[in-house]
């Protein structure tokens, strides 16, 4: 549990991270910052209670990312386009999906390296604050593709 000077401690971290994985993700106030709203959302929690709050949170964004993807895939279907351009945009979806989880493995690992000598579970934290807002940031891509393509 946080208490007296450790509670600073977690206000500060929250803070420290937020400000830099938002700058990381160049978060505006025009866009929410995903980041930023799970950090805040999971910061009254004790320590042990983040990290599952931020899993929690991670769940649900793959969530949001697979429902986004089948969202894109369920467009294309239906693209105003020759089968062989729609055939063409669903394989490179497929080698995006793999490109991106292998850029947010990378990105994330990065992200938590950036906590230093941080203790306890404070790189975990900072790994899986990462992990939810590019997935997040990549559902509402997906989900803006999805809704600029022409139907037939």
């Amino acid at each position: 549990m946080w208490c007296g000077g450790n509670m600073r401690l977690k206000h500060f971290f929250i803070a420290a991270t937020a400000v830099i994985l938002s700058n990381a993700y160049g978060a505006n106030q025009n866009h929410p910052d995903p980041v930023e709203d799970v950090l805040e959302k999971c910061a009254y929690e004790s320590q042990a209670g983040m990290r599952d709050c931020l899993s929690r949170s991670v769940s649900e964004s793959s969530k949001v990312l697979i429902s986004a993807e089948k969202k894109l895939v369920s467009a294309l279907k239906q693209w105003d386009e020759q089968p062989k351009f729609v055939s063409k945009a669903r394989d490179q979806l497929i080698r995006s999906d793999d490109a991106y989880l292998k850029y947010r493995d990378a990105q994330c690992a990065f992200a938590s390296a950036l906590g230093g000598g941080a203790i306890g579970n404070a790189l975990e934290l900072r790994r899986l604050a990462c992990i939810f807002g590019l997935n997040m940031e990549r559902a509402a891509h997906l989900t803006r593709l999805a809704s600029s393509l022409s139907r037939k």
